[in-house]
């Protein structure tokens, strides 16, 4: 059997595509188990054939023996498989050996071994580039299936040319050689299912703790080198540089001053050298400050103070004492070129000063750049920080938070619609877990609680329906005969009056008294009873105009006793006009009731209660007062602290009061400061009562 890459020198590989090298390769060890597998079929016939092992049972395509009873069959049937594969094909017999066996299988595993081998010489696709290479070292295995012929360990057999002379051998006893598998290393996860909020808000706002810890570190490491930067120009660098040029203005001013004294000889042009040389020395000893600390700056200031002062020593002074001294040789060392080539030489180390100086400072004012640099990034990184972990905590907050009281809130708004009697099962961690089930027994308890509150609403119901029916009794049945009473007691007095005597007539008084006092009670309890039916007839009332209403109603009392009502201005409230009017002729009426000796003088005043979004007023008078101690006896139905001869009355009147005020989601009480007359407060909510 021909090897086709005999052509080709040896060890070559072929020069293909890393990924149709894997594609060829893929093809190559099939064709190559399927060869290996026709090889053993062969070589199985040609044992049965020559009277040698045959096949164990069960014996099929590449598998291990299988156990059995019958293996003479089993090798009956290889047997004509194996006549009929050599049968149907020329130039191959069943020779016995591992000779021809070796001989037929060699060149198929040398031509598909140089296919599955890459450019360098490696196994093809297993160092493939690209996406598709990686993902075969990654998680592929790859078999190669060789024959134990061909290392030596087994018998030898012999192939069947198929398709053109290719060799398809079986694969009895092949064996698998794993090619490797690159395998991933396991992933280090964090496993928080069974945390709790409180766990987890720990750790984060730990690790939050210790990333802030950082960044504030690196800021604040950031903004001490940013200040001392800054410092370090503004203390040290740019005054230098000022003392620097002040210093070469102060030698010229100096140069000034010499030479118009020495033209003019005045004493007041010699001033600016004097007051000059005087700053110089100031401006001197100030750099020396500032540059002692830096060799280079120091040396350039001490060269520039020595040539200075050199100018000054060798020029300036004796031209001042040539000039006091009045002599004409003066001038001529004014305009002496050595004279001038010294003060140019000063002008210039001057000027050497003030490069190497400000080039100090261009420095240090970069370097300052830089530390600003650096502080924006510590910021920016802090800012960073601060969304990412934003970031994180939304996601916490999401999945462990949201999504679970989402699902509570959806299963407790069911319940709360109406779908009592759905269960609640709750999620997320061990807090809300705990949550639901406070939920779900607070829903069986309110299950319970409706059941409950059903009864005791149908026992309401029949109760304020027997209530009603007592009301309608009450304003018909027991008024009618009350007001017979009193007529035809009065039509009895006024008939027969003559005829009676002042008993008689006194007894006749005390029942038409007695039925017009019965008849007041019933019209009280009447309009007890109907405050608090419904808040649908509610207004806006001004109570203003309802205020003028009482005065209107009791303009007779009010006349009667001398008394007064002032009213400040009182504001527009949501309720019943009716029920109002009714609260505030009560209090106005009481307080002109229960007067003192002087004439009555009542207050009506409110105020804005700001805190609880209300309105409080004030009734104040002048009258006898109500004792503390009484403070809540006052408000209950029937209770009288007077006498009835003393001051009339059925003991109702605060009563109602209170329930109006309670009907207007108010409250009422008795101020019980010090000082004479009462005073009542009560409130009324500035919005509409629901």
């Amino acid at each position: 059997m021909a090897d086709p890459r005999a052509g080709r020198a040896p060890g070559r590989p072929d020069p293909v595509h890393p990924r149709l090298a894997v594609r060829r390769g893929d093809r190559g060890r099939r064709r190559l188990r399927h060869r290996l597998r026709c090889h053993d079929r062969a070589r199985r016939v040609d044992g049965a054939a020559g009277g040698g092992p045959s096949g164990a049972p069960g014996e099929r395509r590449g598998q291990d023996p299988l156990p059995g009873p019958d293996g003479g069959a089993a090798a009956r049937r290889g047997h004509r498989r194996g006549a009929a594969a050599l049968g149907g094909h020329r130039g191959l017999a069943a020779v016995p050996g591992p000779t021809r066996s070796r001989r037929v299988t060699d060149p198929v595993h040398r031509r598909v071994a140089g296919r599955l081998r890459g450019p360098d010489g490696g196994v093809a696709g297993d160092r493939g580039t690209g996406r598709r290479g990686r993902r075969l070292r990654r998680g592929r295995r790859r078999r190669l299936l060789v024959d134990p012929v061909d290392r030596g360990d087994g018998p030898g057999g012999v192939g069947r040319r198929h398709r053109g002379g290719r060799a398809e051998p079986a694969a009895a006893d092949c064996r698998t050689v794993k090619l490797g598998r690159l395998r991933e290393r396991p992933r280090l996860r964090l496993r928080t299912a069974g945390w709790s909020l409180r766990r987890r808000a720990v750790v984060g706002f730990a690790a939050l703790g210790l990333a802030f810890v950082g960044l504030i570190a690196a800021l604040v490491l950031s903004l001490v080198d940013f200040v001392q930067k800054g410092n370090e120009v503004v203390y040290r660098w740019q005054p230098a540089a000022a003392a620097s040029q002040d210093l070469l203005a102060d030698l010229v001013n100096q140069e000034t001053g010499v030479r118009g004294f020495a033209i003019s000889g005045k004493q007041e042009f010699l001033q600016p050298f004097e007051q000059y040389s005087a700053k110089q020395r100031a401006d001197t000893a100030r750099l020396h400050q500032l540059l002692d600390p830096y060799p280079v700056l120091r040396t350039n200031l001490q060269t520039f103070t020595a040539i200075a002062t050199a100018w000054q020593d060798t020029t300036a002074v004796p031209l001042i004492s040539l000039v006091n001294a009045h002599n004409p040789s003066a001038l001529r060392l004014l305009d002496d070129p050595v004279s001038k080539a010294h003060f140019d030489l000063v002008r210039k180390s001057a000027a050497t000063l003030m490069d190497s100086v400000d080039a100090v400072t261009r420095a240090a004012l970069a370097d300052r750049k830089g530390g600003i640099t650096g502080l924006v990034a510590a910021l920016a990184t802090s800012a960073a920080v601060i969304v990412l972990f934003g970031l994180a905590v939304w996601r916490g907050l999401y999945r462990w938070v949201l999504v679970p009281v989402e699902t509570l809130a959806a299963q407790t708004r069911e319940v709360a619609e109406g779908a009592n009697r759905r269960a609640i099962r709750p999620s997320g961690p061990p807090e809300l877990v705990d949550l639901g089930t406070d939920v779900e027994t607070m829903r069986r308890r309110i299950v319970d609680e409706l059941a409950r509150i059903e009864r005791a609403g149908d026992d309401l119901a029949r109760s304020n329906a027997d209530l009603a029916q007592f009301a309608y009794v009450a304003s018909h049945d027991l008024s009618e005969p009350l007001r017979k009473v009193a007529n035809f007691c009065q039509l009895l007095e006024r008939q027969y009056g003559d005829q009676l005597d002042d008993t008689a007539r006194s007894y006749i008084a005390f029942a038409v008294d007695g039925a017009k006092r019965m008849q007041t009670l019933i019209a009280d309890l009447l309009r007890l009873s109907r405050v608090g039916r419904s808040t649908e007839g509610f207004v806006a009332v001004d109570l203003n105009v309802v205020m003028d209403r009482v005065r209107e109603n009791l303009a007779d009392q009010i006349a009667a006793t001398g008394g007064g009502v002032g009213v400040s201005e009182l504001p527009t409230v949501s309720g019943d006009p009716l029920l109002l009017a009714s609260l505030l002729e009560n209090l106005v009426g009481n307080a002109l009731k229960y007067r003192s000796e002087q004439p009555p003088l009542i207050v009506v005043t409110s105020a804005p209660d700001r805190a609880h979004r209300a309105w409080t007023f004030a009734v104040r008078d002048n009258g006898i007062g109500i004792d503390a101690r009484h403070a809540e006896r006052v408000f209950a139905i029937f209770q009288r602290l007077h006498v009835r001869e003393q001051y009339p009355g059925t003991g109702i009147g605060l009563a109602l009061c209170r329930r109006i005020v309670e009907f207007h989601g108010g409250r009422i009480w008795l101020d019980t400061a010090p000082g004479p007359g009462a005073t009542f407060r009560f409130t009324l909510p500035e919005g509409p009562v629901p």
